[in-house]
């Protein structure tokens, strides 16, 4: 491996390593398959298998391709080599080297495979071109390279039911971190951290954040946003991205890089109480402690609601609004019981009106808030809403977790620490097709197997 213009290179001493590899023959069993980038690059796959290695070959070059064009920085390196190791969770990139779970590669699904490889190799660009300054913005770092990678999932995956079935793993993953691993939490981390206070921390509702930016400012702003730190910022920090929207105001002296900066330092997840009366719709937010909230409607023919919410109540003359479907927000949303009952009584007829990630949400959201005794005469709904979802297992992916506080009655407390328990395989719960069934996935088996040896009882 060379640097190229390496007097001018500079990177974190954490991005190097080496790997040992046996000779390739024939009593070794690996396998070294190759193919050089259209800018030079050569790629390198290692591993046991060799229609792994041509899978995951595959998956990086069209990836590559993607990401040289989106960061338009070329790397100064000249070779990238993907080492397929077993027993290993994810991946993990240093410079021009890149390690990747030999289980994920054979047996795990496209999306989440393509997820992590783009992954990795973004973090050449955002990690290790351009790293921040101190481990406090490590989530920053984190959520800008996922929010690429889900760029490149999205293209590669042509928005097909597979892209939709790994967004969904992730809205999962959101509300199990925010309900039972680290509740209350922020983005920001202490400077003394562990490799499970960033999974459990990162990658998950910062994207969301990313991704409500990009509503406000569009998705090239947001890459010449990121061009920028590359090209011009070796290290940076939760400033050095702020400053890029001190400039959009979105409410007399509001600016967006406030509104980033206090979603990025502020720890829970926001709820809002939607009461539909006619013509006639109030928001209201639950918590005294009042948050910026990025807010949009679903119906398409109502008066346009106010980009932001700042205030306790908001009063908008309207059709009856269903707000932030398909989580494109961080926040929860409940709603009177008829607008329930009529969102239900739609589901009913056909679940698949409302998109993979959007039905999931309204079945978890309903029934968090019925366990918190904030829908009034919600019982008989509540046997409802379980109904429709196992008449229709089909459109409800990874519904025991949707469901799950619909059966609160269950031990919460127990819940939380088998999900502590299992934190650092918590991604890896639902990186395969197995995982997705409704009362049969394998990631609900998995943890109900681990309570019954340890507790005697199932969580889910």
């Amino acid at each position: 491996m060379s640097f190229q213009n390496s007097d001018k290179f500079r990177n974190a001493t954490y991005t190097m390593c080496m790997t040992l590899l046996n000779e390739q023959n024939s009593s070794s069993k690996r396998f070294e398959v190759t193919r050089l980038t259209s800018f030079g690059v050569t790629l390198r796959v290692h591993s046991a298998s060799r229609t792994t290695s041509i899978r995951v070959l595959d998956i990086a070059a069209s990836a590559f391709e993607l990401l040289a064009n989106l960061m338009e920085q070329p790397l100064p390196l000249n070779k990238m080599d993907f080492i397929l190791v077993p027993d290993y969770d994810g991946g993990m990139e240093n410079w021009g080297h890149v390690l990747i779970s030999r289980e994920l590669a054979t047996s795990g699904d496209d999306a989440h495979l393509t997820y992590v490889i783009a992954h990795e190799l973004a973090h050449h660009w955002i990690g290790n071109l351009a790293t921040v300054d101190s481990w406090q913005y490590v989530c920053l770092q984190e959520d800008l390279t996922d929010y690429i990678a889900y760029k490149i999932v999205r293209a590669l995956l042509s928005d097909d039911e597979r892209y939709a079935r790994f967004r969904l793993s992730k809205y999962v993953e959101i509300q199990l971190a925010e309900d039972f691993i680290s509740p209350g939490h922020s983005l920001l981390m202490p400077e003394a951290l562990t490799k499970e206070m960033i999974s459990s921390h990162c990658y998950l509702k910062g994207v969301t954040y990313l991704e409500s930016l990009e509503s406000v400012v569009g998705e090239e702003y947001m890459f010449t946003v990121i061009r920028n730190l590359v090209s011009r910022y070796p290290s940076f920090n939760l400033t050095t991205f702020t400053t890029y929207f001190e400039e959009i105001n979105i409410e007399y002296n509001i600016t967006l890089g406030q509104v980033y900066q206090y979603w990025f330092t502020t720890g829970g997840l926001p709820a809002v109480y939607v009461q539909n009366n006619g013509s006639t719709s109030q928001i209201t937010q639950y918590s005294s402690v009042l948050w910026p909230l990025r807010i949009a409607a679903t119906n398409p023919n109502i008066t346009p609601l106010p980009d932001f919410m700042f205030t306790q109540t908001l009063l908008h003359s309207t059709e009856p609004i269903i707000l932030n479907l398909n989580f494109t927000s961080f926040l929860r949303v409940n709603y009177d019981l008829d607008t329930w009952s009529s969102i239900f009584n739609f589901m009913s007829r056909d679940p698949t009106i409302f998109s993979t990630v959007g039905r999931a949400q309204l079945v978890s959201d309903f029934c968090y808030f019925y366990s918190q005794a904030q829908i009034p005469g919600s019982s008989e709904l509540r046997d409802t809403v379980i109904d429709i979802v196992y008449s229709h297992p089909e459109s409800f992916d990874l519904c025991d977790w949707n469901l799950y506080w619909c059966y609160s009655s269950n031990d919460v407390s127990l819940f939380s620490t088998i999900i502590r328990q299992l934190m650092n395989g918590l991604t890896n719960l639902f990186e395969y097709d197995s995982a997705f069934g409704c009362r049969k996935g394998h990631a609900v088996k998995r943890v109900n197997s681990f309570c019954d040896s340890i507790f005697g009882k199932k969580c889910i």
